[in-house]
């Protein structure tokens, strides 16, 4: 396993910024996430941005929900305006704009389009959009994802495998844990 830490700015600054010290710096975790519907803020308000430069400083991968279930929060053209601002960071848009009703998949496609930093986590998100973001960005952008607890992980790893058995076997291993190797430096 490869962990990752959380931050929670709605618990205020210090308390944030220690966290990202803690969970990046001491612990050494591959990242840090962001989840501005379950903490209830805007991830691109001034003081989240602040603590994103912050994580942003020890260069490692830096976790978005990007859901419709709070998409005022954590809509995906949102987490564009973080990724234009920190352009050598790698981002993860967790959900690919899933997560509830309806879906923000066309926009978190176009915003992973517009900024090459940005990698999608297909977890949360039905077949089509997954199949529509490996077409808008190819292989290397897109994420096997699980959303364990709240999907079971075998159930959807044979959906990845049935959406991608008609794809390259260089595709499918990409999907399937290349990239997201890559993009935490794993391999």
């Amino acid at each position: 396993l490869h962990g990752f830490g959380w931050t929670n700015p709605r618990l205020g600054k210090d308390h944030a910024l220690a966290s990202i010290q803690r969970c990046l710096g001491e612990y050494n975790l591959c990242g840090i996430k962001f989840n501005g519907a379950q903490d209830d803020y805007v991830i691109d308000e001034p003081a989240v941005l602040e603590l994103i430069e912050a994580a942003a400083r020890f260069g490692k991968p830096i976790a978005f929900h990007i859901g419709a279930d709070f998409y005022e929060n954590t809509h995906p053209y949102r987490l564009g305006h973080i990724a234009a601002r920190f352009p050598e960071i790698p981002f993860l848009m967790v959900h690919m704009g899933g997560a509830g009703l309806p879906s923000l998949h066309r926009a978190a496609i176009e915003t992973a389009r517009q900024h090459p930093n940005i990698t999608l986590i297909a977890s949360a998100i039905n077949e089509t959009p997954i199949l529509n973001a490996i077409h808008a960005l190819g292989s290397e952008r897109v994420c096997f994802g699980s959303d364990m607890p709240f999907g079971l992980m075998h159930v959807r790893l044979a959906m990845f495998q049935a959406l991608l058995r008609d794809h390259s076997p260089v595709d499918r291993a990409n999907i399937l844990g290349g990239n997201i190797a890559r993009v935490l430096k794993i391999i």
